[in-house]
């Protein structure tokens, strides 16, 4: 079993496992398009939002070091209130691992492995991961360490072959702002929240990194990916157009498809697939590990092994046998109740908790003012 105490997150593992997870999965989206030509300006504004919102989440791991955000609600809230709370975390990240498992199971089986059955494809994913997170987090930290160079010089191949192509056209990036920023502003809260809310997770992680280290490293990694998924939208954009982009079910894929360097760099799709991969890799088994570490604590389990089979089971269950096709799943989202949930998730519950500890803060330090007195 992993314990706790022997588990030490270096500064570099803890910043490939942000880059990846903030990057993961919006290699499958074209983020805030709902602003036309403008949406890089939408992920930029959401950027700024979110390094407000990671403010707060390394905040409260520098009031409460060495706590998990498990123990942080059980301390703060009480077991009565905070109980139930830890129970609704661990379904939001269960249906949120649950999905990223679906989408990128079935992205393998449609670009990659098409005549294999989606339930061998997913059934091997499933018990890589399984196998990876019972061997701890400290496993899943390496592995991160070591994929992330892979990751970017595959993104960034993707983004300087797509410039360098003849589809590339900066003048589908203009008029800047033609419609005002009510449409920007419009799309802002939709994208702070997913990618960049979703650094939330991390609370479950502070306490396996060093406290002087944790929000450097953090608003080091968000900036950095926030920049790469900024300059992904304006690669999507300037090539395949607003109007395209939009109606597109995987606009990346779109663009790698439409690369054609001198009739020598063509049909490079298995370079997407793999950072499609990769990306999924991580954000899935990040959120699944939280799930863990949740249930973990609810049930005082003595062996997190147990913990990890039993929820790899449900993954690979619910997704195979609820969730559907990828263009319907994008259709619920958002229609679903646990996706209405995820204000709550990200942030007014973690604001809550913040306040508290500040109000707690200062209500002690009075206390020992008047006892100076």
């Amino acid at each position: 079993m992993e314990r706790i105490q022997t588990t030490r997150l270096t500064k570099t593992q803890l910043l490939s496992m942000i880059t990846l997870y903030e990057i993961g999965s919006t290699t499958l989206f074209a983020m805030g398009i709902g602003a036309k030509q403008d949406a890089w300006v939408v992920v930029l504004l959401a950027m700024l939002v979110g390094f407000l919102l990671l403010w707060v989440y390394t905040d409260i791991a520098r009031r409460m070091p060495g706590a998990g955000w498990e123990e942080i609600l059980d301390s703060v809230l009480g077991k009565w209130l905070a109980a139930p709370l830890i129970f609704f975390y661990a379904c939001y990240f269960f249906y949120d691992a649950c999905l990223n498992f679906f989408e990128f199971g079935e992205i393998i089986h449609l670009h990659l492995l098409s005549n294999t059955p989606t339930l061998v494809i997913n059934s091997v994913f499933a018990v890589t991961v399984m196998y990876m997170l019972a061997l701890g987090l400290a496993v899943l930290a390496r592995t991160s360490e070591l994929l992330m160079p892979i990751f970017l010089v595959f993104l960034l191949f993707t983004l300087f072959f797509a410039v360098i192509s003849r589809h590339f056209e900066v003048s589908q990036l203009l008029p800047v702002l033609s419609d005002g920023m009510a449409p920007v502003l419009k799309e802002v809260p939709t994208t702070v929240t997913f990618p960049f809310g979703e650094t939330a997770v991390f609370l479950f992680y502070w306490k396996y990194a060093e406290r002087n280290q944790i929000r450097s490293t953090a608003f080091r990694s968000v900036g950095f990916a926030g920049l790469l998924i900024t300059a992904m939208q304006i690669v999507i954009i300037t090539v395949l157009g607003p109007g395209l982009a939009a109606n597109a079910t995987l606009p990346l894929m779109e663009v790698v498809l439409s690369i054609n360097i001198g009739e020598i760099l063509t049909n490079l799709d298995v370079l997407l697939v793999v950072m499609i991969f990769i990306g999924g890799l991580f954000k899935m088994s990040i959120n699944y590990f939280a799930v863990v570490l949740a249930l973990s604590y609810l049930f005082r389990a003595t062996n997190r092994v147990v913990i990890v089979i039993i929820t790899g089971i449900g993954i690979l269950w619910y997704s195979m046998a609820h969730l559907e096709t990828l263009p319907r799943q994008r259709w619920i989202a958002g229609k679903e109740l646990i996706w209405q949930m995820d204000h709550y998730i990200y942030q007014l519950i973690p604001l809550l908790v913040w306040i508290l500890l500040v109000l707690n803060k200062k209500r002690m330090a009075g206390r020992e003012a008047e006892g100076a007195s």
